[in-house]
């Protein structure tokens, strides 16, 4: 029930108009099995990005906003530390990413980047892949706490049967 712990916390929008790619928009790829096998272990970095807070205690002070699309590098982190970090109920849907404290590095997503993109590249192919959504966090960037993420390679079956039920083509 993602209501009680984020499980499989994700949202499709159904477009009007197809999106028009540019030099600064681009697609990004959906990991196949083969990919999440690739680039889902402990300790690989993936960029995740967003336009949330700068600092965890939200002010309505623009010095917290940022005037420019965040980034950040995170480590996967082994499922079993993510589950031990927290009482919540972590799934197999999700996964957490962040530096463990003897790291002594910091960097977190922060409040307003939930539903922002968690990517990795592929020494395979080249290619950048969406592995997944940013999602939640207990505060931002504390010792022994991590960001968890929606693990998008679950969601694939369910992805699709959305698509396929509402028509991937617009049809107005």
């Amino acid at each position: 029930n993602w209501k009680e712990n984020l499980n499989r916390d994700i949202a499709l929008l159904h477009m009007r108009r197809p999106i028009t790619f540019t030099d600064e928009i681009h697609p990004v790829c959906l990991p196949t099995k083969q990919v999440a096998k690739t680039l889902m272990f402990a300790g690989y970095k993936g960029r995740m990005t967003g336009w949330g807070n700068l600092y965890e205690t939200w002010t309505s002070s623009p010095k917290s906003q940022p005037t420019v699309l965040q980034q950040i590098h995170l480590p996967i982190v082994e499922q079993d530390i993510c589950r031990d970090s927290t009482s919540i109920r972590i799934t197999d849907n999700m996964f957490c990413a962040g530096f463990k404290p003897e790291e002594q590095k910091t960097g977190d997503a922060y409040e307003g980047d939930s539903g922002g993109p968690f990517v990795m590249k592929n020494p395979d192919d080249n290619r950048w892949y969406q592995i997944g959504i940013v999602s939640w966090g207990e505060g931002c960037d504390r010792d022994g706490k991590y960001g968890f993420y929606t693990h998008l390679f679950r969601m694939r079956r369910w992805m699709k049967k959305v698509i396929d039920k509402t028509g991937g083509d617009d049809d107005d």
